[in-house]
């Protein structure tokens, strides 16, 4: 079967690129966001280990409390991380026209 170059093909070739970039963009988030879940967990038992004293007994509900911390901070982070992104690429031609014009 001879491939047709269409206006249909190209378009789902790029909606199967643009699938897989996302898809990877949020597998990565995904694997981000659970290491560093992951360590929140284990930050009590490590302060407790380093000698350091919480002021609160070590359960496993206070490190489901750090692990859920841990995460929002994450996903706070990355998402004003975004929006700084989105507002350099918006401001990028009023940039470069004051670098321009010194």
């Amino acid at each position: 079967m001879p491939l047709v170059l269409t206006p249909e093909t190209i378009l789902l070739f790029l909606f199967f690129v643009t699938t897989i970039f996302i898809l990877y963009r949020v597998f990565r988030l995904i694997v981000k966001a659970s290491l560093i879940a992951g360590a929140a967990f284990a930050f009590p038992w490590i302060v407790t280990y380093l000698g350091l004293n919480l002021g609160f007994p070590i359960t496993f509900e206070t490190g489901l409390e750090f692990a859920i911390l841990g995460f929002l901070l994450f996903f706070i982070y990355e998402f004003f991380h975004f929006i700084l992104h989105i507002l350099k690429f918006l401001t990028w031609p009023i940039r470069g026209f004051f670098k321009r014009k010194k």
